[in-house]
């Protein structure tokens, strides 16, 4: 009863590939038909690449290797002048894994496999460069660099297994650097367009078994951001199911349309982690706002303004990146002291307790005018970067606001009129567009302090006109609050909007008077 219950189900899956291929499928019309030109010219030996598909996750070979991209020497075995997938096959299991692991019935459709890889199913599908084959394996023509794949498949009930790939075959990455791969694919039965797969595990392949990664899955494009911190060679792969529609064959003719988790055949991705080498030191400009006021620097760089100043990063951790953390102690280092620096590391990453000496949780971070999306230790820096860090002044409602004059530097004559604008957004709240920052005073910078130029403030536009009577260089920043809404968590995780008055982060403008 198992034999014929397996020929039946041989002869309803080719039917079912005659169904999706035709008319591109063809058949051979059985034992007694079949030409086979004996004695004649073999073609020459060639090399293909063999990948084998147990059940959602990739084989082994029978040294323990993993059966994916491995090379095999395909042998014209009838001599008939080409060369067939099934060839391929005799030649993959004879090198990697035995002889009697493979075997094939011809059936009045042509050659049916009963055995791969050691597994008697005839539940299995095979691909050429990505594409399923259009005919058996014994009439299927193969050339010189094909990349093949086989599958055991998992789904025994609606022969729903999606065929997937990565968008790389291979990867180079060094150690604690990030890479990005895609997942598509397609249902190899249906013969569907290939798609993102979504919400897969990802893992990788370590004798023989998955190995998933900690809570990493493919988002809604396919894609999965990866980092391994130790160099070696790791093959990445993936383990899950596909919410898809397939057909029940189980009342043939009667088919039936039915919802099914259409398991995964696995792809591979070889990545070579490298050892993470130094990167050469880059160069950035980094501004301290200390509640309200620009911080100076220490006595060894003669108390000077901490705006737009230049700090030499380096990549402490030899990662071959740099981090706004490395940044900020370069910064210290320099123009503060070592100890005026302290981080500590939560499950929610590095977060600051020491900023420009002053003990604090409240800070916030600005790259290139925009506050960073992550915390200080995974944000990445470039040369040349303006970074701006904020020791907040509002610590009941975190409502800063950061604030920005339209220009960084003016030279003008004296007694001439200067207008600069100042607009900005609440730090913590991230709007989305910088809005005018109006009745905020306008003074200038003397030696840690903000000095306020007599009757000077913005007006409902933002904008304040200033002049000077004496030649020299002015830090012309600004002091003040900004009517807003913010919340208030005191009594967490009842959380209330209320009316404040937000500090600002001090702006800068350098005005040289000739």
């Amino acid at each position: 009863m198992k034999k014929k219950s397996n020929k039946f189900l041989a002869v309803l899956l080719t039917l079912m590939m005659a169904v999706v291929f035709m008319p591109t499928m063809s058949f051979a019309a059985g034992a007694d038909d079949q030409s086979i030109a004996i004695n004649g010219a073999a073609a020459k030996d060639i090399k293909v690449t063999m990948t084998v598909n147990n059940k959602g996750v990739v084989a082994k070979t029978n040294e323990g290797k993993i059966m994916a991209g491995q090379t095999v020497t395909v042998k014209d075995l009838d001599k008939d002048g080409k060369m067939s997938f099934d060839e391929a096959l005799v030649a993959a299991h004879k090198a990697y894994n035995k002889k009697a692991g493979y075997a094939t019935v011809l059936t009045e459709y042509g050659a049916s496999v009963t055995k791969l890889w050691g597994v008697e199913t005839f539940n299995t599908l095979f691909f050429d460069n990505g594409v399923p084959i259009a005919s058996n394996v014994k009439d299927t023509e193969i050339k010189k660099g094909d990349k093949l794949y086989a599958s055991i498949n998992a789904d025994d009930s609606y022969y729903s297994d999606w065929y997937t790939a990565f968008d790389k075959e291979k990867a180079t990455v060094y150690a604690k650097r990030e890479l990005t791969l895609n997942l598509s694919g397609f249902q190899a039965m249906a013969g569907s367009e290939v798609q993102p797969v979504k919400n897969v595990m990802i893992g990788t392949w370590v004798k023989g078994e998955f190995t998933p990664m900690d809570a990493v899955y493919t988002d809604d494009g396919g894609n999965v951001t990866l980092q391994f911190n130790k160099k070696g060679t790791y093959y990445v792969t993936a383990y899950g199911t596909v919410p898809d529609k397939a057909y029940d064959y189980s009342g043939y003719p009667d088919v039936k349309e039915v919802d099914v988790d259409a398991p995964i055949m696995a792809p591979v991705c070889k990545v070579t982690v490298k050892k993470a080498k130094a990167a050469t030191p880059i160069t950035v400009k980094m501004t301290v706002n200390n509640k309200g006021v620009i911080a100076k620097t220490n006595k060894k760089t003669k108390n000077k303004i901490m705006w737009n100043q230049k700090v030499k990063v380096i990549d402490i951790n030899k990662d071959g990146m740099f981090t706004y953390n490395e940044a900020l102690v370069a910064a210290h280092k320099t123009y503060n002291k070592k100890a005026g620096y302290a981080t500590a590391t939560s499950e929610y990453g590095t977060s600051i307790t020491k900023l420009w000496g002053v003990s604090t949780f409240n800070t916030l971070f600005f790259q290139n005018g925009w506050p960073l999306a992550v915390g200080v230790g995974d944000a990445t820096i470039s040369k040349g970067d303006v970074l701006y860090a904020s020791i907040n002044a509002d610590d009941v409602y975190y409502s800063d606001w950061y604030t920005t004059f339209d220009k960084t530097s003016v030279t003008a004559s004296k007694n001439a009129e200067i207008t600069l604008n100042l607009s900005g957004y609440q730090g913590m709240a991230v709007s989305a567009m910088m809005k005018p920052v109006k009745n905020i005073k306008i003074g200038t910078w003397k030696k840690g302090k903000f000095v306020e130029l007599e009757g000077v403030t913005t007006d409902e536009e933002g904008n304040a006109t200033i002049k000077f009577a004496k030649k020299g260089t002015y830090y012309v920043t600004a002091s003040g609050t900004v009517p807003d809404k913010a919340y208030d968590y005191s009594n967490w995780p009842d959380v209330v909007e209320v009316d404040v008055d937000a500090p600002i982060m001090a702006p800068v403008c350098k005005v040289t008077i000739k």
